[in-house]
């Protein structure tokens, strides 16, 4: 009963998700078009994605109109007996942390880039690219925020969790391990030896594809042993 309460709390935190049902409670049935009109929502994916976030606390009547269910005239009651977390416009409380750490972050990122430009390690396409690719972040940082908070359960969110450490450590911890194999070999001069063996193109391929490999075990192991913790907006 509880998990099912928790569930129901995590969709209807979702300030469009609540405005649908209040919605169909009040006017009994809308159509998909009624909808969009009635929440202003522009992307037809977007309302597709809250949709099927609601799930069975919807169903469509004989004229295909949406209504609630017993579910949903449930979930319906609950934001009606507690209007205090139903304020339109109210922001989740992760919000207002995740973009004071973007304004924190971001300006010494874009510091950092800059000085590395002006001193000549990098050159201008790729400071365009790292300039696109911060705010690409943004928004994808934010995405993963908002259903890690408002919209997945307790398993998926440990699930979301594993795939995230599996991919850290297959970027951050592969890159990391290239890099200071490359440097050993170099050194010992055990590359020179193996290149003109197998030649530098494949040598260097498989021990970059061997290296991404053991970075996924090594951020998967180190999930395992924090229960798959990554920090989060409250």
């Amino acid at each position: 009963m509880s998990k099912g309460l928790s569930f129901l709390y995590k969709i209807l935190k979702d300030e469009t998700r609540r405005h649908i049902i209040l919605l169909l409670d009040e006017k009994s049935g809308l159509t998909y078009t009624e909808l969009m009109d009635s929440l202003e929502v522009v992307s037809t994916g977007l309302l597709n994605y809250h949709l099927k976030v609601l799930g069975d606390l919807l169903s469509k009547n004989e004229e295909e109109k949406y209504i609630l269910s017993e579910k949903g005239k449930l979930a319906s009651r609950l934001l009606l007996q507690f209007p205090e977390d139903n304020q339109v416009g109210k922001k989740p409380r992760w919000w207002r942390k995740f973009w004071i750490a973007q304004a924190i972050v971001i300006p010494v990122y874009f510091a950092i880039n800059f000085v590395l430009y002006f001193m000549g390690y990098i050159n201008a396409a790729t400071l365009y690219r790292l300039s696109l690719g911060a705010f690409a972040a943004i928004g994808i940082g934010y995405m993963v925020t908002h259903i890690k908070k408002d919209v997945l359960s307790a398993e998926g969110l440990t699930k979301l969790n594993r795939g995230l450490y599996l991919l850290v450590g297959t970027l951050t911890g592969g890159f990391i391990l290239w890099g200071g194999l490359t440097v050993a070999m170099n050194v010992t001069g055990i590359r020179l030896w193996l290149d003109g063996i197998i030649g530098d193109g494949p040598l260097a391929i498989t021990t970059l594809i061997i290296c991404y490999i053991v970075g996924g075990f090594i951020g998967d192991w180190i999930g395992k042993k924090t229960n798959y913790y990554v920090p989060h907006y409250p």
